[in-house]
């Protein structure tokens, strides 16, 4: 349940565009989303702030991912 409200709550940050004020990393601030989710995972010792960094850990890689296989489906142009 936690990482689900963390997501929603990366979710709603970058709705909202507070995700905007992240300086880039290598060309993208998901990279930055990345890895501030991965410090807060692990050096914050309250659980409630480790699954919000586990959520962004996993929003960012998702988004990566996303970027590196875009165009790859195929399926919009049928």
């Amino acid at each position: 349940m936690g990482v689900i409200l963390g997501g929603a709550a990366v979710g709603y940050a970058q709705g909202k565009g507070y995700l905007d004020r992240l300086p880039p990393l290598m060309g993208s601030r998901m990279v930055s989303l990345g890895v501030a989710g991965w410090a807060v995972q692990r050096y914050m010792k309250n659980p409630h702030l480790r699954l919000a960094g586990f959520a962004a850990l996993a929003a960012a890689s998702f988004d990566w991912g996303r970027v590196q296989g875009g165009g790859a489906s195929g399926w919009d142009e049928y």
